[in-house]
């Protein structure tokens, strides 16, 4: 007996340069990137999946509020994706 597994859509978006980090191709920076994943998907799964995850030091925001990578994801969230800034 198969289980229907519930599905959710998010989208994310990438920052700093991550673009060209990810395993992804032809990315658009205004449409981001729209996902298909199986409802409970952690963050950290997705950044993996995007390769990534490990890299250094990275900033997880949801919905434009910070994040952990162990959150889970909710249908229609954005996810954006930065390394860290300073200056001064």
């Amino acid at each position: 007996m198969r289980i229907n597994q519930a599905r959710i859509q998010i989208n994310v978006k990438l920052f700093s340069g991550l673009d060209t980090s990810a395993a992804v191709t032809d990315y658009d920076s205004e449409k981001g990137i729209a996902l298909d994943l199986r409802d409970g998907t952690r963050i950290k799964q997705v950044l993996k999946a995007l390769k990534l995850y490990p890299l250094g030091s990275l900033v997880v925001f949801v919905n434009g509020h910070k994040a952990s990578i162990q959150d889970t994801l909710d249908n229609g969230d954005v996810l954006f994706c930065m390394k860290p800034v300073s200056g001064g």
